[in-house]
């Protein structure tokens, strides 16, 4: 690991890598010298970005055909990585979004939502959790949505699925802190990816709407005025997902088991470490937000390799999920429409 390559000798996979934020997220961690799985359904795609990658930032990539809602598949996700475990960063960004009124969301519709976005996200991560260790500091990223935070009208199903993966997100970062690995989930907005292209082509389909009057539409609610950028998501990702800290510098944990005799003293030290909980609250709140807030701010989008790379090595204690969720969210999470003010398109 180096000041210019902090992930050099750590391995990540990201799920649904062929294109979108799945491409960007690859090349966030590859630019910072991390090694790559890339898996996905097509796998000419996932070829593509794989030899991008390769000539761009020299590391090491491999793809793996992996349909998330296949169990067949994961677990010949799982028996490849594992011939070279350990994994170091797993990144569940592999996701679907399908629209429909409630009255006409069947069956078929809502399991699909379920698997592609939670029940996917559940199985890859169950599968590979056994090749993260404590010692190698384990991230995992789950890429979920501001649908996973608040409420949207005609997208049940994939609402639904959202919350259970930010529920799954808090769940899990509560059972495997004692572990040393870390959990956090990113809830971007509407992202300029073919997601939204597909939108935007339903909304011009249902209604008399020019394809610009159908885009702007999506984001007429959301405070920033314009679609998020894959790299924007990304880089809230590699703020999720930093190298953990040589031993030297861990601080040893004191078991609070024996109470010291010097009860001022004892008063002295809990007053001392709840300044620092609050230090540590406020520089983990201000990393997340930096990450995101390059959406409302172009300079800051532009600003060099190396205040990236900052960012990524002063944070000590990688963000709690809510923490980033809540920056996400108030960078780019639509407003919740008025009742009887609602332009809807289905």
């Amino acid at each position: 690991m180096t000041a210019a390559r902090p992930l050099a000798g750590r391995t990540a996979l990201v799920t649904g890598a062929s294109r979108g934020i799945g491409a960007a997220i690859a090349d966030v961690l590859a630019a910072d010298g991390a090694g790559l799985w890339l898996t996905g359904r097509d796998t000419a795609a996932l070829d593509q970005v794989a030899a991008a990658l390769r000539a761009r930032h020299a590391v090491a990539v491999r793809c793996v055909r992996c349909d998330v809602t296949a169990p067949a598949d994961i677990a010949a996700l799982a028996a490849a990585v594992g011939e070279e475990a350990p994994l170091h960063i797993l990144v569940n960004n592999a996701g679907a979004a399908a629209s429909a009124p409630f009255h006409r969301t069947d069956d078929a519709l809502w399991q699909q939502m379920l698997d592609i976005n939670l029940n996917g996200a559940y199985r890859v991560t169950r599968a590979l959790l056994p090749l993260m260790t404590a010692e190698d500091g384990g991230r995992i990223v789950n890429v979920a949505s501001t649908a996973g935070l608040i409420g949207m009208a005609y997208v049940t199903a994939y609402c639904a699925a959202k919350h259970g993966l930010v529920g799954l997100t808090r769940a899990l970062a509560a059972e495997l802190a004692g572990r040393g690995i870390t959990v956090n989930a990113v809830c971007p907005g509407y992202t300029e990816t073919e997601l939204v292209d597909r939108a935007v082509a339903t909304i011009t389909e249902k209604t008399r709407l020019t394809m610009e009057q159908a885009r702007q539409s999506l984001i007429a609610n959301v405070p920033i005025g314009r679609y998020i950028r894959p790299e924007e998501v990304a880089a809230a990702v590699r703020c999720c997902a930093p190298p953990r800290r040589p031993a030297s510098r861990e601080r040893p944990f004191r078991s609070p088991a024996a109470p010291p005799a010097d009860h001022s003293r004892s008063v002295r030290l809990r007053s001392a470490s709840r300044q620092s909980a609050r230090k540590i609250a406020a520089r983990t709140t201000a990393l997340a937000t930096a990450a995101v807030v390059r959406a409302a701010n172009p300079k800051a989008a532009d600003a060099p390799e190396s205040s990236r790379n900052r960012i990524a090595s002063a944070s000590i204690f990688p963000p709690p999920c809510t923490g980033v969720s809540r920056a996400v969210a108030a960078a780019s999470a639509p407003r919740p429409p008025r009742p009887g003010n609602c332009r809807q398109w289905h």
